[in-house]
């Protein structure tokens, strides 16, 4: 299984720099590598070491990407703050509570930080229409449904320009992301709707890393899948989590979220 999960990681962290990167096979290959230790059986210190000496070799060849990888992420939400995904005894909590106040008190010892709380009461008590296909039309819904829990239009910077280069946050920079919203010019929020395919979810995690490099040392993420997802969709999206979250260090929680029924998900544990 480990040996399986390290070459999933692999080609996972090449798809994600197919996305990502300007140009360059070097590039993509050692920021695979990369992403491909975090997966590495812990037999020994040597999966470290490894990590350490793709780092080494990728600031040779791409300083920004390196400075990037390696920039420390915000001290105001850690990793351990907030969690992968929702559990489910707490997501039906929050989802069927009468109120947002209960809402609150439901989730406040799973999630720290009010507005990464805030984001995620919003998106698990959302009733987005079943009708809705496309990305943009669950976006402009789901701001609507911000707006009816005093997270206005003030509040939320929409398709905002982010840039990797830590000196040149809003410059001209080559590497750009442009994230669905920023709520309280804080939490990165990404919808990503009807992931019907690996190649879909590939691409669609490509992005969301390259949105979550920028951010980092910013605030934490939250990730909303919205609409049909199938079980092995929801696996390979929890595997990059796993790889987000513990080698990256990226604060960053999923949100499945589906209109047609009443748990949108069936919460599972991050791939060990």
């Amino acid at each position: 299984m480990g040996f399986l999960l390290l070459n999933v990681g692999i080609i996972l962290g090449v798809a994600a720099v197919a996305v990502l990167s300007r140009t360059g096979v070097r590039k993509q290959h050692w920021f695979g590598v990369i992403v491909g230790a975090a997966t590495a059986p812990a037999k020994s210190s040597g999966t470290t070491e490894f990590f350490s000496d793709a780092l080494k070799e990728l600031r040779r060849e791409d300083k920004t990407l390196a400075d990037a990888i390696e920039t420390n992420a915000s001290a105001e939400v850690a990793v351990e703050d907030q969690p992968a995904e929702l559990p489910t005894e707490v997501f039906e909590n929050v989802m069927t509570a009468r109120t947002d106040e209960e809402a609150e008190r439901q989730i406040k010892a799973t999630i720290v930080d009010r507005d990464v709380r805030d984001v995620v009461i919003a998106l698990v008590r959302w009733k987005p229409p079943a009708h809705l296909e496309r990305e943009q039309e669950y976006e402009a819904s789901f701001v609507r449904s911000l707006a009816k829990r005093g997270i206005t239009k003030d509040q939320i910077l929409l398709k905002e320009r982010i840039t990797w280069s830590a000196d040149d946050r809003h410059g001209g920079g080559s590497r750009v992301g442009i994230p669905d919203l920023i709520v309280r010019n804080k939490v990165l929020v990404e919808l990503k709707a009807n992931l019907s395919g690996a190649e879909a979810a590939d691409r669609a995690m490509g992005q969301m890393l390259r949105y979550l490099l920028a951010w980092k040392g910013r605030g934490p993420a939250v990730l909303a899948v919205c609409g049909e997802s199938s079980p092995e969709i929801r696996f390979l999206i929890r595997t990059y989590m796993k790889i987000w979250r513990d080698t990256l260090r990226l604060p960053v929680t999923v949100v499945f979220r589906r209109s047609d029924e009443r748990v949108s998900y069936e919460p599972g544990e991050t791939p060990a």
